[in-house]
């Protein structure tokens, strides 16, 4: 008992608690590591993507019901999935939810992910977490894309990059939401942002995700990570560095609210493939059934690499 007890108090120990966010399918991703490993995660920020487990396994669903649909989607068969999966332990406890944040972001114009398919994510998590936990926010003028104050793109545009300028500052409000009050943004050194051997966490060429993911270092945070915030955040399709280098990560304005508040960021990066030709995250099944619990080959690669940003920082300075 009490070796057992020490094992327990140890792992409580090392959790490192960190926050997530991601659009599109990297939002999907998003609240798939949420769902799956919520006693870790304090706050989620889901940017135009549906439900957790909305494609229920099937390609064709997720191609038609939780992609360009703006039919009503029912919950009900996500919340008894996620229950279930809960109870066999292969999800955390579904308890950990109700502490959580979750900011969710749409826009009226997404032709992409529209409007009933972002209204079921808002649906599905009130079956989980008091209504004043969750930030619904929904732009009237937003296509499918990360709002920012910067982009050269105009809100209502679809297309190349998904990120677009809407006079709201998408990074900054869903970063406010998750942790509370923080410093003011300021200018980033794209000096501190560096890659790190993802296949250190996951047989990547098994799962498609890349060789290497990117870790942005406040200087704060250089010589002891363990006294900066974690914030893992996902891209979407056709937003990988293999697709569009680092126009992701520096372009959608989370950077500069890293710098200013010591916040280490890690993006995880996936690759073009078969599965996924524009290098989507797995929302479908893809990687296997398993796709959106703790075992599935991404959400466990995420998570796995989150629980030891200290180390990559000691790695890259060592």
């Amino acid at each position: 008992m009490l070796i057992y007890l020490l094992a327990l108090l140890g792992e409580t120990c090392s959790r490192v608690q960190y926050t997530i966010s991601g659009m599109s399918s990297g939002g999907y991703m998003t609240g798939q590591v949420h769902v799956a490993y919520s006693s870790y995660i304090s706050g989620a920020g889901i940017l135009v993507a549906g439900p957790y487990y909305c494609a229920q396994n099937s390609l064709v669903r997720a191609n038609t019901i939780c992609t360009y649909n703006n039919n009503p989607i029912d919950v009900t068969p996500l919340i008894n999935y996620t229950l279930s999966m809960a109870a066999q332990g292969l999800i955390d406890p579904v308890s950990y939810l109700s502490s959580t944040t979750v900011y969710l972001f749409s826009g009226a114009l997404d032709e992409l992910m529209q409007p009933a398919i972002t209204q079921a994510t808002y649906n599905y998590y009130k079956a989980f977490i008091p209504e004043s936990k969750i930030f619904n926010v929904v732009d009237p003028y937003c296509n499918h894309a990360w709002p920012t104050k910067t982009s050269n793109k105009p809100c209502w545009y679809y297309g190349r990059y998904y990120i677009n300028n809407c006079g709201y500052d998408g990074a900054g409000i869903m970063l406010t939401t998750l942790l509370g009050p923080l410093y003011q943004r300021n200018s980033f050194n794209q000096s501190n942002l560096f890659p790190f051997p993802q296949k250190a966490y996951a047989d990547v060429v098994k799962i498609h995700m890349d060789n290497y993911g990117y870790i942005y270092i406040p200087d704060n945070c250089k010589q002891d990570a363990s006294i900066c915030r974690l914030h893992v955040t996902l891209h979407g399709c056709g937003q990988s560095y293999q697709n569009v280098k680092l126009v992701y990560m520096l372009g959608i304005g989370l950077l500069e609210w890293a710098d200013s508040n010591d916040i280490v960021v890690i993006f995880p990066q996936t690759v073009n493939s078969k599965f996924s030709p524009g290098g989507c995250w797995d929302l479908d099944g893809y990687n296997g059934p398993d796709y959106a619990l703790k075992t599935g080959g991404q959400v466990k690669a995420i998570h796995t690499m989150s629980q030891d940003y200290v180390g990559i920082v000691s790695n890259i300075f060592k």
